[in-house]
C-alpha cells in the first residue's frame, strides 16, 4: 500500500484501519515517498510515525498505553496528518507546521509515570 493510501486511510479511520504495529511501515513508505517526490511533509509525517511506533512498541512490551493516552496521540496524528497534507494549505506553511507538530508529538510520546500528572489519565478510585 503507497504512503498516501496508508495516511488517508488512517485520516479517516485512525487505528481502527491502521494499528501501533504498521506505524514503522507507515514510516518506511512516508521516507520512500519523500525520496522520490522531494515533498518534505512526508519526510515530518515518517518521522512522527516512526517516533510513535518505537513509543507505542515500548509501552506494549511494559503494560501497554492507556486509552485516555492512545486516544490523545491518535487524534493528534490524525488531525496532524488532515492538516499538513491539506491542499489549501501552502507548501512553506505545511512545513512549518509539520515541524510545529513533530515538536508537539514528542511532548506527547511521554513516559507512563508522566500520564498522571498531565491529567492524561485518571487516578483509580
Amino acid at each position: 500500500m503507497t504512503a498516501s493510501a496508508l495516511l488517508d486511510r488512517f485520516a479517516i479511520d485512525g487505528l481502527r484501519s491502521v494499528k501501533p504495529a504498521d506505524f514503522q511501515l507507515v514510516a518506511q513508505e512516508c521516507s520512500a515517498w519523500w525520496h522520490v517526490s522531494q515533498d518534505v511533509r512526508y519526510y515530518f509525517i515518517s518521522q512522527w510515525f516512526a517516533a510513535a511506533g518505537s513509543w507505542w512498541t515500548e509501552h506494549d512490551e511494559s503494560g501497554g498505553v492507556a486509552i485516555e493516552v492512545a486516544q490523545d496521540v491518535e487524534s493528534f496524528l490524525m488531525s496532524s496528518v488532515s492538516r499538513v497534507l491539506s491542499d489549501g494549505i501552502p507548501a512553506d506553511e505545511a512545513i512549518d507546521l509539520a515541524s510545529h507538530v513533530s515538536e508537539e508529538l514528542i511532548g506527547k510520546l511521554t513516559d507512563s509515570r508522566d500520564w498522571r500528572t498531565r491529567g492524561l489519565v485518571k487516578p483509580a478510585p
